[in-house]
Protein backbone atom coordinates (compact mmCIF):
# COMPACT_ATOMS: atom_id res chain seq x y z
CA UNK A 1 0.00 0.00 0.00
CA UNK A 2 2.77 2.41 0.90
CA UNK A 3 4.50 1.72 -2.40
CA UNK A 4 1.27 2.68 -4.19
CA UNK A 5 0.22 5.87 -2.36
CA UNK A 6 3.09 6.74 -0.01
CA UNK A 7 2.77 7.15 3.79
CA UNK A 8 -0.80 6.66 4.99
CA UNK A 9 -2.94 6.48 8.11
CA UNK A 10 -5.65 3.87 8.70
CA UNK A 11 -8.81 4.16 10.80
CA UNK A 12 -11.03 1.54 12.48
CA UNK A 13 -13.55 -0.03 10.12
CA UNK A 14 -17.05 -1.31 10.96
CA UNK A 15 -19.92 -2.95 9.13
CA UNK A 16 -23.34 -2.72 10.78
CA UNK A 17 -26.75 -3.98 9.56
CA UNK A 18 -29.24 -1.38 8.34
CA UNK A 19 -32.38 -1.35 10.53
CA UNK A 20 -35.33 -3.05 8.88
CA UNK A 21 -33.38 -3.97 5.74
CA UNK A 22 -32.22 -7.61 5.84
CA UNK A 23 -28.86 -8.33 4.18
CA UNK A 24 -28.16 -4.62 3.82
CA UNK A 25 -25.22 -3.13 5.68
CA UNK A 26 -23.72 0.27 6.40
CA UNK A 27 -19.98 0.83 6.25
CA UNK A 28 -18.49 3.11 8.87
CA UNK A 29 -14.98 4.37 9.45
CA UNK A 30 -14.03 6.01 12.74
CA UNK A 31 -11.98 8.95 11.50
CA UNK A 32 -12.07 10.44 15.01
CA UNK A 33 -9.82 7.64 16.30
CA UNK A 34 -7.73 7.92 18.38
CA UNK A 35 -9.60 10.24 20.70
CA UNK A 36 -6.50 10.50 22.88
CA UNK A 37 -2.85 10.27 21.81
CA UNK A 38 -0.92 7.40 23.40
CA UNK A 39 2.27 5.42 22.89
CA UNK A 40 0.22 2.76 21.11
CA UNK A 41 -1.56 5.29 18.85
CA UNK A 42 0.77 8.31 18.55
CA UNK A 43 -0.93 9.92 15.52
CA UNK A 44 -3.73 12.48 15.69
CA UNK A 45 -7.06 11.43 14.16
CA UNK A 46 -7.93 12.40 10.59
CA UNK A 47 -10.89 14.48 11.79
CA UNK A 48 -8.78 16.47 14.24
CA UNK A 49 -7.06 18.20 11.31
CA UNK A 50 -10.30 19.07 9.47
CA UNK A 51 -12.68 21.95 10.19
CA UNK A 52 -16.14 20.96 8.98
CA UNK A 53 -17.12 24.66 8.89
CA UNK A 54 -14.91 24.94 5.79
CA UNK A 55 -17.50 22.81 3.97
CA UNK A 56 -20.79 24.69 4.53
CA UNK A 57 -24.09 23.56 3.04
CA UNK A 58 -27.80 24.26 3.42
CA UNK A 59 -29.87 22.35 5.98
CA UNK A 60 -33.65 22.00 6.00
CA UNK A 61 -33.86 22.53 9.75
CA UNK A 62 -36.96 22.37 11.95
CA UNK A 63 -37.24 26.17 11.87
CA UNK A 64 -36.82 26.40 8.08
CA UNK A 65 -39.47 23.74 7.38
CA UNK A 66 -41.90 25.13 9.96
CA UNK A 67 -41.74 28.62 8.46
CA UNK A 68 -41.95 27.31 4.90
CA UNK A 69 -45.10 25.31 5.71
CA UNK A 70 -46.63 28.32 7.46
CA UNK A 71 -46.29 30.35 4.24
CA UNK A 72 -47.85 27.74 1.93
CA UNK A 73 -51.34 28.24 0.43
CA UNK A 74 -54.24 26.02 1.62
CA UNK A 75 -54.34 22.32 0.66
CA UNK A 76 -50.69 22.17 -0.43
CA UNK A 77 -49.06 18.74 -0.38
CA UNK A 78 -45.68 17.37 0.63
CA UNK A 79 -43.54 14.38 -0.39
CA UNK A 80 -40.08 13.13 0.56
CA UNK A 81 -37.32 11.22 -1.24
CA UNK A 82 -33.88 9.94 -0.25
CA UNK A 83 -30.87 9.83 -2.57
CA UNK A 84 -29.54 6.27 -2.70
CA UNK A 85 -26.05 5.61 -1.25
CA UNK A 86 -25.49 9.34 -1.19
CA UNK A 87 -21.95 9.66 0.14
CA UNK A 88 -20.66 6.73 -1.87
CA UNK A 89 -21.55 8.51 -5.11
CA UNK A 90 -18.84 11.11 -4.37
CA UNK A 91 -15.36 9.89 -5.38
CA UNK A 92 -12.36 11.11 -3.42
CA UNK A 93 -9.53 12.84 -5.21
CA UNK A 94 -6.46 10.57 -5.19
CA UNK A 95 -4.59 13.11 -3.07
CA UNK A 96 -6.99 12.20 -0.22
CA UNK A 97 -6.41 8.45 -0.40
CA UNK A 98 -3.60 8.35 2.23
CA UNK A 99 -6.15 9.45 4.83
CA UNK A 100 -8.86 7.01 3.67
CA UNK A 101 -7.15 3.68 4.31
CA UNK A 102 -8.97 0.95 6.23
CA UNK A 103 -7.12 -1.85 7.98
CA UNK A 104 -9.19 -5.01 7.48
CA UNK A 105 -6.67 -7.61 8.69
CA UNK A 106 -3.31 -8.05 10.43
CA UNK A 107 -1.49 -7.08 7.24
CA UNK A 108 -4.32 -6.20 4.85
CA UNK A 109 -5.33 -2.67 3.89
CA UNK A 110 -7.86 -1.15 1.49
CA UNK A 111 -8.54 2.36 0.21
CA UNK A 112 -12.06 3.74 0.48
CA UNK A 113 -12.07 5.76 -2.74
CA UNK A 114 -15.41 7.46 -2.04
CA UNK A 115 -16.40 9.79 0.76
CA UNK A 116 -18.10 8.00 3.62
CA UNK A 117 -19.76 8.28 7.01
CA UNK A 118 -17.25 9.16 9.68
CA UNK A 119 -15.29 11.95 8.00
CA UNK A 120 -16.31 15.30 9.51
CA UNK A 121 -16.68 17.22 6.21
CA UNK A 122 -18.60 14.43 4.42
CA UNK A 123 -22.02 16.00 4.93
CA UNK A 124 -20.69 19.32 3.64
CA UNK A 125 -18.92 17.76 0.66
CA UNK A 126 -22.04 15.85 -0.30
CA UNK A 127 -24.18 18.85 0.60
CA UNK A 128 -22.43 21.09 -1.91
CA UNK A 129 -23.40 18.66 -4.65
CA UNK A 130 -26.94 18.31 -3.28
CA UNK A 131 -27.21 22.11 -3.11
CA UNK A 132 -26.39 22.26 -6.82
CA UNK A 133 -29.09 19.67 -7.44
CA UNK A 134 -31.74 21.55 -5.47
CA UNK A 135 -30.75 24.78 -7.24
CA UNK A 136 -31.37 23.02 -10.56
CA UNK A 137 -34.74 21.73 -9.35
CA UNK A 138 -35.71 25.28 -8.41
CA UNK A 139 -34.48 26.71 -11.72
CA UNK A 140 -36.73 24.16 -13.46
CA UNK A 141 -39.54 25.51 -11.27
CA UNK A 142 -39.86 22.40 -9.10
CA UNK A 143 -40.45 23.48 -5.54
CA UNK A 144 -40.43 24.81 -2.95
CA UNK A 145 -38.08 22.22 -1.44
CA UNK A 146 -35.37 21.68 1.15
CA UNK A 147 -33.05 18.86 2.27
CA UNK A 148 -31.26 17.33 5.20
CA UNK A 149 -28.15 15.76 3.62
CA UNK A 150 -29.72 13.25 1.18
CA UNK A 151 -33.26 13.44 2.59
CA UNK A 152 -35.25 15.79 0.31
CA UNK A 153 -38.64 17.31 1.10
CA UNK A 154 -40.77 18.60 -1.80
CA UNK A 155 -43.87 20.80 -1.57
CA UNK A 156 -46.42 21.35 -4.32
CA UNK A 157 -49.16 23.94 -4.63
CA UNK A 158 -52.67 23.90 -6.05
CA UNK A 159 -52.64 25.64 -9.44
CA UNK A 160 -55.35 28.10 -8.42
CA UNK A 161 -53.05 29.47 -5.70
CA UNK A 162 -49.89 29.76 -7.84
CA UNK A 163 -50.26 33.47 -8.74
CA UNK A 164 -50.75 34.45 -5.09
CA UNK A 165 -47.85 32.31 -3.88
CA UNK A 166 -45.51 33.55 -6.62
CA UNK A 167 -46.37 37.17 -5.81
CA UNK A 168 -45.42 36.47 -2.19
CA UNK A 169 -42.14 34.83 -3.31
CA UNK A 170 -41.27 37.82 -5.52
CA UNK A 171 -41.45 40.12 -2.50
CA UNK A 172 -39.38 37.66 -0.45
CA UNK A 173 -36.75 37.44 -3.21
CA UNK A 174 -36.17 41.20 -3.01
CA UNK A 175 -35.79 41.08 0.76
CA UNK A 176 -33.68 37.89 0.92
CA UNK A 177 -31.33 39.12 -1.81
CA UNK A 178 -30.83 42.40 0.02
CA UNK A 179 -30.05 40.56 3.27
CA UNK A 180 -27.68 38.14 1.52
CA UNK A 181 -26.72 34.56 2.38
CA UNK A 182 -25.42 33.84 5.87
CA UNK A 183 -23.11 31.16 7.29
CA UNK A 184 -23.37 29.80 10.81
CA UNK A 185 -20.69 27.16 11.30
CA UNK A 186 -21.32 24.60 8.58
CA UNK A 187 -24.78 25.92 7.71
CA UNK A 188 -25.78 28.28 4.87
CA UNK A 189 -29.10 30.14 4.96
CA UNK A 190 -30.95 33.30 4.01
CA UNK A 191 -32.54 35.62 6.56
CA UNK A 192 -35.83 37.32 5.84
CA UNK A 193 -37.93 39.62 7.98
CA UNK A 194 -37.47 39.90 11.73
CA UNK A 195 -40.39 38.64 13.83
CA UNK A 196 -41.70 40.56 16.88
CA UNK A 197 -39.81 38.21 19.23
CA UNK A 198 -36.52 39.02 17.49
CA UNK A 199 -36.16 35.75 15.55
CA UNK A 200 -35.61 35.72 11.80
CA UNK A 201 -37.58 34.25 8.92
CA UNK A 202 -35.11 31.57 7.75
CA UNK A 203 -34.86 30.18 4.20
CA UNK A 204 -32.54 27.76 2.37
CA UNK A 205 -33.27 29.42 -0.99
CA UNK A 206 -33.68 33.07 -1.94
CA UNK A 207 -37.00 32.51 -3.78
CA UNK A 208 -35.44 33.54 -7.10
CA UNK A 209 -37.50 31.19 -9.24
CA UNK A 210 -41.32 31.31 -9.18
CA UNK A 211 -43.23 28.03 -9.36
CA UNK A 212 -44.84 27.10 -12.68
CA UNK A 213 -47.60 24.81 -13.86
CA UNK A 214 -45.67 21.69 -14.96
CA UNK A 215 -48.73 19.43 -15.06
CA UNK A 216 -48.62 19.14 -18.87
CA UNK A 217 -44.90 18.31 -19.06
CA UNK A 218 -45.17 14.71 -17.83
CA UNK A 219 -47.94 12.13 -17.25
CA UNK A 220 -50.26 13.27 -14.45
CA UNK A 221 -53.18 11.63 -12.69
CA UNK A 222 -56.44 13.52 -12.30
CA UNK A 223 -55.36 14.62 -8.81
CA UNK A 224 -51.88 15.57 -9.97
CA UNK A 225 -53.36 17.83 -12.64
CA UNK A 226 -54.62 20.12 -9.89
CA UNK A 227 -51.07 20.73 -8.64
CA UNK A 228 -47.93 22.41 -9.94
CA UNK A 229 -45.92 19.18 -10.45
CA UNK A 230 -45.57 15.51 -9.47
CA UNK A 231 -42.87 12.88 -9.01
CA UNK A 232 -42.67 12.36 -12.79
CA UNK A 233 -41.43 15.94 -13.15
CA UNK A 234 -38.82 15.27 -10.46
CA UNK A 235 -37.72 12.05 -12.19
CA UNK A 236 -37.45 13.71 -15.59
CA UNK A 237 -34.79 16.10 -14.29
CA UNK A 238 -33.10 13.77 -11.79
CA UNK A 239 -32.70 11.08 -14.47
CA UNK A 240 -30.94 13.62 -16.70
CA UNK A 241 -28.70 14.67 -13.80
CA UNK A 242 -27.96 11.09 -12.69
CA UNK A 243 -29.49 11.47 -9.22
CA UNK A 244 -30.38 7.95 -7.97
CA UNK A 245 -33.40 7.87 -5.63
CA UNK A 246 -33.94 5.11 -3.07
CA UNK A 247 -37.48 4.36 -4.29
CA UNK A 248 -38.28 2.12 -1.32
CA UNK A 249 -38.17 5.26 0.85
CA UNK A 250 -40.34 7.44 -1.41
CA UNK A 251 -43.28 9.07 0.38
CA UNK A 252 -45.67 10.30 -2.30
CA UNK A 253 -47.41 13.66 -2.18
CA UNK A 254 -49.98 13.85 0.60
CA UNK A 255 -51.17 16.31 3.28
CA UNK A 256 -48.52 14.96 5.68
CA UNK A 257 -45.15 13.21 5.55
CA UNK A 258 -42.20 12.04 7.64
CA UNK A 259 -39.04 14.13 7.53
CA UNK A 260 -36.01 14.29 9.88
CA UNK A 261 -37.74 11.79 12.15
CA UNK A 262 -40.90 13.87 12.61
CA UNK A 263 -44.40 13.74 11.16
CA UNK A 264 -45.38 17.02 9.47
CA UNK A 265 -49.08 17.71 8.90
CA UNK A 266 -49.79 20.56 6.47
CA UNK A 267 -53.55 20.53 6.99
CA UNK A 268 -53.52 20.87 10.76
CA UNK A 269 -50.16 22.69 10.96
CA UNK A 270 -48.81 20.23 13.50
CA UNK A 271 -45.52 18.41 14.04
CA UNK A 272 -45.36 15.18 16.02
CA UNK A 273 -43.10 12.25 16.78
CA UNK A 274 -43.41 9.33 14.40
CA UNK A 275 -44.78 6.04 15.76
CA UNK A 276 -41.26 4.57 15.64
CA UNK A 277 -39.90 7.44 17.76
CA UNK A 278 -42.76 7.12 20.24
CA UNK A 279 -42.08 3.39 20.66
CA UNK A 280 -38.37 4.05 21.08
CA UNK A 281 -38.99 6.67 23.77
CA UNK A 282 -41.49 4.41 25.54
CA UNK A 283 -38.87 1.66 25.58
CA UNK A 284 -36.27 4.02 27.04
CA UNK A 285 -38.64 5.17 29.76
CA UNK A 286 -39.43 1.56 30.59
CA UNK A 287 -35.75 0.68 30.83
CA UNK A 288 -34.82 3.66 32.98
CA UNK A 289 -37.98 3.82 35.12
CA UNK A 290 -36.32 2.04 38.09
CA UNK A 291 -33.69 4.79 38.26
CA UNK A 292 -34.05 7.79 40.53
CA UNK A 293 -36.20 10.74 39.51
CA UNK A 294 -33.10 12.78 38.73
CA UNK A 295 -31.81 10.17 36.31
CA UNK A 296 -35.20 9.79 34.65
CA UNK A 297 -35.45 13.53 34.09
CA UNK A 298 -31.99 13.55 32.60
CA UNK A 299 -32.80 10.76 30.12
CA UNK A 300 -36.08 12.33 29.12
Amino acid sequence: MESLIGPFQSSPFSIIPKPGRPNNFCILQNYSFPHNISNTFPNHSINSSINSDDFPTTWGTFTVISLLIHQLPPNSQVGTRDVAEAYRTIPLHHSQWPGAVARIGDNTFCIDTSTCFGVSPSSGVYGSLADAGTDLFCSHRIGPLAKWVNNHIFFRILLKYLPIYNHQCTKQYTNLTAQGQRQDGGRLWYSGTTFPDGTLDEHVKNCQFPCLDLSTHTPHSSEDQQYSYNFNNIDKLSDALGIPWEHSKDMLFAPSTKYIGLQWDLQHLTVSLTIQKELWLALLLTIYQPLSTGHCAQYR
